[in-house]
């Protein structure tokens, strides 16, 4: 189903390459201007599984205020995953100059969606298009993904078994360059996932064969904006933040038995932080953690 603000512009419009990712619940209004003005004037294309075809139209098309507008704002709801193939919604993709994936189960947008639609996604990146998501949307556009195709693990479940049913990690079809090693969660803090950010980047280490591997953990109201080698952290509340995690060193991971990590180090991030992506921990002054046995320490 499809529903659309303007006129679909047929110009050749260069975007502006960035990506936003967002923690769920209210949108950052800074950041999704962001994410709009990455269109620079052309056509911005919103996709779910599930929920409105309208809310995000009006937001985008003149809620953020962005500079230039979009010329076309639309939303397709992909009611049967199948659709995805559909010569027409693959047009849309491969002509927009900006693409969000909103909230929702990110299973249906990594196990459900054809892989036709998966490989436009790709295309759609590599000609520099904007890519930003919420919640599901964003936490399937890392390298490493945590694809939620059994249940919702909640950080008890995740700690005390890293095989645990519920914990189900995967290399994203779509994943962007710029999340390459990394994997994103949200609704971070206010749900308590920690714990299992910790067990899904253990799963991630071992998937991608890395010594080291990275996480975005995205508060609700928070967001962050990659644009080239530099990021940004907009909130739209004092007390959200981002929270950037890098595991290194041994462990046990194994399936029935608690988790352990050796070395974890935690940096915070505060509304207005700004950097070099990939992140430089020596800039900061990271916590240090460690898991021992299914319990988050200090390190």
């Amino acid at each position: 189903m499809l529903d659309g603000i303007g006129s679909f512009d047929v110009r050749s419009v260069t975007p502006r390459r960035r990506v936003v990712i967002m923690g769920g619940a209210a949108e950052v209004d800074a950041a999704s201007r962001a994410f709009v003005e990455g269109a620079v004037g052309g056509d911005v294309l919103v996709l779910r599984a599930t929920g409105s075809t309208t809310s995000y139209n009006s937001y985008f098309a003149s809620g953020v205020s962005a500079s230039p507008a979009p010329s076309w704002v639309g939303t397709i709801r992909l009611d049967v995953a199948t659709t995805g193939s559909h010569p027409a919604l693959l047009c849309h993709v491969a002509r927009a100059e900006a693409v969000w994936l909103t909230g929702g189960d990110q299973w249906n947008y990594l196990g459900q969606w054809p892989t036709t639609l998966h490989d436009s996604l790709r295309t759609t990146a590599a000609r520099g298009a904007a890519i930003g998501g919420t919640s599901a949307g964003a936490m399937s556009i890392s390298e490493v993904a945590y694809d939620a195709r059994a249940a919702s693990a909640t950080s008890d479940q995740a700690l005390a078994n890293p095989f645990h049913a519920s914990v189900t990690v995967m290399r994203s079809p779509f994943g962007q360059p710029e999340l390459a090693g990394t994997l994103v969660d949200t609704h971070f803090m206010q749900r308590t996932r920690e714990g299992r950010m910790l067990t899904f980047l253990a799963r991630g280490r071992q998937l991608l064969q890395r010594d080291t591997i990275v996480g975005i953990g995205l508060d609700e109201r928070a967001a962050m904006i990659i644009e080239g080698e530099t990021f940004t952290v907009l909130t739209g509340a004092a007390d959200r933040h981002t929270w950037v995690y890098r595991v290194s060193g041994a462990g046990i991971v194994q399936a029935d038995t608690p988790l352990s990590l050796e070395s974890v180090e935690r940096v915070r991030l505060d509304h207005g932080a700004t950097g070099p992506w990939p992140l430089d921990f020596s800039r900061h002054t990271p916590e240090r953690l460690r898991v021992v046995q299914g319990r988050v320490e200090d390190g």
